[in-house]
C-alpha cells in the first residue's frame, strides 16, 4: 500500500483520483527525476530467490475456492468472535492461515497456528475490542502453553494485514505461532493518519494485557512475545515508543520485533537509528535496506539484534519528508557521489518538481503482479521470507526452531502460490 498523509497530501489525491490502498503492496516510480535508470548497486539476492521460488510453482495449478476456516481462529467453531464482527480483512486475515498440514509439507512439522481478529464491531472502544481479542485468544490456546510465540499486528488504516508476512512467521514457528490483531479504522492508509494515535493506544493495551496474561503461564510455558506492522500499521506500533528508546520495549514485555516500510513520519523509527550505540538503543534495534546487510554484521551485533526496520531506500512511504521535499535536498540524495541502493545513479533533486513527483508516487502506488514478489521501493514481498527469519530468532543454526536456507526457498514457493490463489479467489469474487 502507499502511504500519503496531510493536507498536500489530500489535495493530490483529489487531483489524481481515487485509488486503492492498504489492499496490497505498492510500487511506486522514481521519486526524482534521472536520465539514468541504472540502480548503484545490483539487486538483493532475495530477488534472485523469489524468481528462482516462482519458475518452481509456475505450473502448479491454482484453486480460486477460499480456504477452510481452521478451529484455531477467530471465527472458527472454537471462538467468541463472529465472522460478521470483523470486517471484510478481518475474515480473510483468519481465513488465510496456512494449516499444520501444509506447514508439515516443507518444514517437517506443523501445527494449526492461532489467529485473533478484533474488529470495530467487536467492541466500541479500544479497551472493549482488545478485552475481546484476548478473550478470544484465550479461547483459543494462546496462552496454554502450546506457542512460541505470540505476535501483536497492527493492521494498515483499512485493517488489511499483508498476507506472506504472518504466513512466513506460521511456517517458520512450525504453527506453534498466535498473532493477535485489532482493527481500529476501517478506511484507506491515506485516509487514517489521524487514526495512529487511536492505533498506538490499542497496541499499547494489547501489549500490557499480553504481558500481564504471559506472566501468569509457568516460566518455562512463556511464548516470546512479538511485533509486526507494515507501512501505516508500522507508525502506530512505534508511536507507542517515541521519546523513550528500546527500553520502552523491554517494560512491555516486547521480545522481537518486525516493521516494514516505515512512513517517514515515524519519530522512533529515525530517533532509534540515530540513537544507535547510546543508551536509547545500545545495538537492539537496526534498520536495514537488504539481507545483505544484515549477513555483514559481525557475531555479537547480530546477536544482540532483536527489533528490525526494514526500510527500501527507495522507498516513498519511507523517504519522502513532505514538509521539506519542496524546498530543501533530502539527505539521502548526496550532492555529489553515488546514491544508496536502488536509487540511479544520475538522480537529482528539483525544487518543487520533486515534491510535487513524489507526492504523486505516494499516493498512486500501482499493484504488482500477484505472485511476482519484488524487493523494490514499497514492496517487501521478496524481502519477507528472509527478514522474518531474521527478526523472529529463527536463523540461529542448530536451534530447534532454526530455519535453514533450503526451507525459506520452500516457504518462499509456498507464499507465492498462495498469493496466486488468493489472486484468484479475489477475481472470482471480489466481495470475499
Amino acid at each position: 500500500s502507499a502511504l500519503a498523509g496531510g493536507r498536500v497530501a489530500g489535495a493530490v489525491q483529489a487531483l489524481a483520483g481515487p485509488v486503492v490502498l492498504g489492499a496490497g503492496v505498492g510500487t511506486a516510480a522514481w521519486l526524482l527525476r534521472s536520465s539514468d535508470p541504472t540502480p548503484a548497486q545490483p539487486p538483493s539476492r532475495v530477488v534472485a530467490q523469489a524468481k528462482a521460488a516462482g519458475a518452481a510453482v509456475a505450473d502448479r495449478p491454482v484453486s480460486d475456492a477460499a480456504p477452510e476456516l481452521l478451529s484455531t481462529v477467530s471465527g472458527g467453531a472454537r471462538s467468541s468472535i463472529t465472522p460478521e464482527e470483523m470486517g471484510k480483512h478481518g475474515r480473510r486475515f483468519v481465513h488465510e492461515a496456512v494449516p499444520g498440514t501444509e506447514i508439515t509439507k516443507t518444514m517437517g512439522q506443523g501445527v494449526d497456528p492461532i489467529r485473533v481478529y478484533a474488529g470495530l464491531d467487536s467492541g466500541a472502544t479500544p479497551q472493549a475490542r482488545v478485552a475481546k481479542a484476548m478473550a478470544d485468544a484465550e479461547r483459543l490456546g494462546a496462552f496454554d502453553g502450546s506457542r512460541d510465540q505470540v505476535v501483536l499486528v497492527t493492521p494498515t488504516g483499512s485493517g488489511f494485514v499483508d498476507p506472506p508476512s504472518i504466513q512466513a512467521a506460521e511456517f517458520m514457528s512450525r504453527g506453534r505461532i498466535a498473532s493477535i490483531a485489532i482493527q481500529y479504522a476501517d478506511k484507506p492508509s491515506i485516509q487514517s493518519t489521524g487514526k495512529v494515535p487511536l492505533a498506538a493506544e490499542t497496541t499499547k493495551l494489547l501489549a500490557e494485557a499480553v504481558k500481564a496474561r504471559v506472566a501468569q503461564m509457568p516460566e518455562g510455558e512463556r511464548p516470546e512475545v512479538e511485533l509486526f506492522g507494515e507501512s501505516l500499521g508500522a507508525w502506530s506500533q512505534q508511536e507507542v515508543f517515541e521519546g523513550k528508546g528500546t527500553a520502552e520495549l523491554d517494560r512491555l514485555g516486547i521480545d522481537r520485533s518486525l516493521w516494514v516500510g516505515s512512513p517517514n513520519e515515524s519519530g522512533f523509527a529515525s530517533e532509534a537509528v540515530r540513537a544507535l550505540g547510546t543508551a536509547g538503543n545500545p545495538g537492539v534495534l537496526r534498520q536495514f535496506d537488504r539481507i545483505e546487510e544484515v549477513d555483514a554484521l559481525d557475531p555479537a551485533a547480530k546477536g544482540s539484534l532483536r527489533h528490525v526496520l526494514l526500510t527500501h531506500r527507495n522507498d516513498p512511504v519511507s523517504v519522502v519528508n513532505k514538509a521539506t521535499l519542496g524546498f530543501q535536498r533530502p539527505d539521502w540524495l548526496p550532492a555529489k557521489g553515488t546514491p544508496p541502493n536502488g536509487i540511479p545513479a544520475s538522480m537529482h533533486y528539483v525544487p518543487g518538481v520533486s515534491l510535487a513527483q513524489g507526492l504523486v508516487d505516494l499516493v498512486n502506488g500501482t499493484h504488482p503482479e500477484p505472485g511476482k514478489f519484488e524487493a523494490h521501493a514499497h514492496d517487501y514481498r521478496a524481502d519477507l521470507p528472509e527478514f522474518v527469519r531474521v527478526a523472529y530468532g529463527h536463523d540461529t543454526p542448530g536451534e530447534p526452531d532454526a530455519v535453514s536456507d533450503e526451507q525459506v526457498a520452500g516457504i518462499t514457493q509456498e507464499l507465492i502460490q498462495l498469493e496466486r490463489e488468493r489472486a484468484a479467489i479475489l477475481k472470482r469474487d471480489p466481495s470475499w
